[in-house]
């Protein structure tokens, strides 16, 4: 039988998890004796967001185990893992390396996770600045009467193009082709950490 659920804030799509969402699939997982793990690579993105209504510090009441991701918050690399249920603490860093999971120079990791909770909410500044900019943006498409699908929510922005605007937009700004079907694209545009104000009201200039 199946024991854990996995899911991912944000979603693949952009979308962020509600407070009451979170502690749906969780209420249903305790109830079947399964266990709930969050993928935590885009979570500063979820946390960011305005539609967020919980905080990290919530987590920890809303599943068994997930990880806050550091590469795509704008940090060097890695991921601090939080492991919530006590179940699942027993014998971890030996399961760590066995699986070859053991990064050699770990205390590097450690140094960059201490620095990066030394600060309150210096975990999200970089994740802020994306949404803001991500907003920005999406207002700006809007705007000029592109439909985005699912609707704005964090860093990710998804909308479809039709082959001439694809063409146009290839030659201001990298973006990746999530799907295509005849003459109509799927597009992904993703704000970081580095998108610059100015980045975005050019390139809102130049599309049509």
């Amino acid at each position: 039988m199946p024991k854990k659920v996995y899911i991912s804030n944000t979603t693949e799509l952009g979308e962020v998890y509600s407070k009451a969402e979170l502690m749906d699939i969780y209420d249903f997982c305790k109830a079947h004796d399964m266990y709930l793990f969050i993928d935590g690579a885009r979570i500063a993105a979820a946390l960011a967001s305005d539609k967020c209504d919980y905080t990290m510090k919530d987590l920890t009441k809303m599943c068994d185990i997930f990880y806050l991701g550091g590469t795509k918050a704008g940090f060097l690399f890695g991921e601090a893992l939080v492991i919530v249920n006590d179940d699942l603490k027993k014998d971890v860093l030996k399961l760590i390396k066995q699986k070859g999971a053991m990064l050699a120079k770990g205390f590097i990791s450690g140094l960059m996770w201490e620095r990066v909770f030394s600060e309150e909410d210096f975990y999200l500044k970089g994740s802020r600045h994306a949404y803001l900019m991500a907003k920005l943006l999406a207002e700006g498409l809007e705007k000029k009467g592109y439909q985005l699908n699912p609707a704005f929510e964090s860093n990710q922005i998804f909308l479809d193009l039709d082959n001439d605007k694809l063409k146009l937009w290839q030659n201001l700004a990298k973006f990746e082709i999530v799907d295509s079907f005849d003459t109509c694209h799927r597009i992904r545009l993703v704000t970081t950490f580095r998108t610059k104000k100015s980045d975005v009201e050019g390139f809102l200039e130049e599309i049509e």
